[in-house]
């Protein structure tokens, strides 16, 4: 029992990376797009943060808590290449299907370069974290 606390506690503290990763990423991008001086920022990161939650609280249930328990340590995807372009296209991926259907931003907004931005950066630090606890946990026990 003690093993899965372990699986979801490591799972949910990459999830938890990416999230802050994310928003800090929102909330710097986003002014800049909208034309807003840069000083905004931190409205906008908790305005992401908060819409951004429930996202990453499914994402971490359906997807990375199986993929961090299920995918031994020796995996290829583990590698610090595949794991980021992985966790990149997932970032980008998750993000936009979010922003389009989730939040109903229409297409030329979810596909604008600061979204698809703030989509990798979640991804990536989400991967890389996991990744990293991964790897810990092997050492460590």
């Amino acid at each position: 029992m003690s093993g899965i606390f372990l699986h979801l506690n490591k799972s949910f503290l990459s999830a938890i990376a990416g999230w802050v990763a994310g928003a800090i990423a929102f909330g710097v991008s986003m002014p800049v797009g909208d034309g807003e001086p840069l000083r905004a920022w931190p409205g906008y990161a908790f305005i992401g943060a908060v819409y951004s939650a429930p996202a990453i609280l499914v994402v971490w249930f359906a997807v990375l808590r199986p993929v961090y328990a299920r995918l031994p340590v020796g995996s290829a995807l583990w590698h610090p290449f595949l794991c980021t372009i992985c966790g990149c296209a997932a970032g980008v991926i998750f993000y936009y299907l979010f922003v389009r259907f989730g939040l109903r931003f229409p297409d030329y907004v979810a596909t604008s370069a600061g979204h698809l931005c703030v989509g990798a950066t979640v991804g990536v630090v989400t991967s890389m974290t996991a990744r990293w606890l991964k790897r810990w946990e092997a050492k460590h026990g």
